[in-house]
This record gives structure tokens, C-alpha cells and sequence, in this order.
């Protein structure tokens, strides 16, 4: 609303100049009920402030613990798979020590042996009970030699590693996403 009257602009101009700087309380029912307004206001908009300030401090620790235990965890697991990285290395030499050792054993025992000729039993020896023409094999063979099942059990270590190595790494690569 525009004041055009003249009347009306000198006496604000007295207004404003008789006005003591320390003295400006509300008088009227209108300025009272806009200076109520105004306090209620600026208490709301304060405690406002005051709540998204503690709020954003409060996130923020939260976030900061919640890293330092992501990490601490992140570090316990890369710990917990480089002890089962060595435990299955060391299962993986004791099976290849196992391995060469059947090897070994093998080899060892399947020289050919130099005859004694003063040991000369026979190889087939007939067991009366059973039967007069039954006769017991000293030297049996199986049907899977240890030239298949050394080399079977090799590889399937090896393809058990590979699998299982396969296994970690994508786990890692899932909890790095």
C-alpha cells in the first residue's frame, strides 16, 4: 500500500527521528503480534540450525566409525585368506611330498630284484583245505598301476587349487564392489 498523502510523510519522518535506538519495543497490538512472530521464528530457524548441526556432526563420527570397522574388517578377512593361502600351500607341498614318496616307493620297490638262487620257493603255492587245485598268487597286480594313480592325483591337486584359488579371488573381487 502506497501513502500519497503529505500529511501522513512529514509526521513519519518525526517518527523516525524522535526514536531512541534502545527504545524500540513493540506498542501496539500489530507490532506486538509481528514482534511475536519474529522471536518465534528466529527460535524455530536457531534450533533448527542448532538440530542439522549436531546432526551432520553426529553422521559424521557415525561415518568415520563405520569406516574404521569396515576397515579393521576388510583387514582381518585379507588377513584370515593369507593364512589359508599358506595353509593351502603347505597342504599342497605335503601332498606333492606325499606324492614323490609313493614315487619313490615305487620305483624302489619295483626293481628287479637279483635272483638268490639259494631261495628258491615257488611263486603259486596249492592251500590243501581249499582245494587240491586252488592254488595262492605271491605277487598280485592291480588293475590301476601307480604310473595312472600318481599322475590322476597330481593333476586333481592341482585342478583343486585352481578352483579354489578361483573361488577367493572372485570373493575379493565381490567384497571390493
Amino acid at each position: 500500500m502506497s501513502v500519497t498523502s503529505s500529511a501522513t510523510s512529514p509526521r513519519r519522518t518525526k517518527d523516525v527521528t524522535s526514536l531512541n535506538v534502545n527504545d524500540i519495543t513493540p506498542r501496539t497490538a500489530i507490532e506486538q503480534y509481528w514482534a511475536a512472530r519474529a522471536l518465534t521464528a528466529e527460535a524455530l530457524l536457531k534450533a533448527r540450525t542448532d538440530h542439522h548441526k549436531e546432526m551432520r556432526a553426529m553422521s559424521y563420527s557415525e561415518d568415520m566409525k563405520r569406516e574404521r570397522e569396515r576397515s579393521n574388517l576388510m583387514r582381518a578377512n585379507e588377513d584370515k585368506l593369507l593364512r589359508m593361502e599358506k595353509l593351502l600351500w603347505a597342504l599342497f607341498a605335503t601332498i606333492a611330498l606325499l606324492c614323490l614318496l609313493v614315487v619313490y616307493m615305487g620305483l624302489r620297490y619295483n626293481e628287479p630284484k637279483p635272483k638268490h638262487h639259494h631261495w628258491l620257493l615257488p611263486s603259486h603255492f596249492t592251500i590243501p583245505i581249499l582245494s587240491p587245485f586252488t592254488s595262492v598268487v605271491e605277487h598280485e597286480t592291480s588293475a590301476l598301476g601307480a604310473k595312472v594313480i600318481i599322475p590322476s592325483v597330481m593333476v586333481s591337486a592341482l585342478l583343486f587349487y585352481a578352483v579354489y584359488r578361483h573361488w577367493i579371488v572372485a570373493y575379493l573381487q565381490r567384497q571390493k564392489s
